[in-house]
């Protein structure tokens, strides 16, 4: 008996996965953003069906792939860039709990870490935390 509650769990895990897969694929307008994302309100996340995403922050348009299990949603980030003349590499993950998704407004919260690399070696170091409300568009 136990071996098929665990199953029909794992079922009703899956579904809503994919239901939530569903409703991200678009546009978000960031409506309000607390925490260490003050700057980011007004800015548009863009989630593609192919699990890529892009996400604009101050002067950059970071580039992404996220996941969804269960209430998560994790971006993870390897972004090559020119930084005056040099070649850089941002690289790091954002995890995020979803408080808020249907067809037209989602909450987040969490954090997100962030490594600045230079020439393979590692620069900086930053970690942030906060949450934002979306729009869909």
């Amino acid at each position: 008996m136990s071996r098929k509650i665990a199953i029909l769990s794992i079922l009703v895990v899956s579904v809503s996965s994919c239901s939530k897969e569903k409703k991200i694929v678009g546009k978000w307008k960031v409506t309000s953003a607390n925490g260490d994302f003050l700057e980011d309100k007004g800015n548009t996340w863009t989630f593609k069906e192919n699990g890529k995403c892009t996400i604009p922050t101050g002067e950059l348009e970071i580039d992404g792939e996220w996941t969804i299990s269960s209430d998560n949603l994790t971006i993870d980030i390897n972004q090559p860039l020119t930084i005056e003349g040099y070649n850089c590499n941002i690289k790091g993950t954002a995890d995020f709990d979803i408080e808020t998704l249907s067809n037209k407004e989602m909450s987040l919260s969490g954090n997100v870490n962030l490594k600045l690399y230079y020439q393979n070696e590692l620069v900086e170091s930053e970690a942030l935390k906060g949450s934002y409300d979306f729009e869909k568009k």
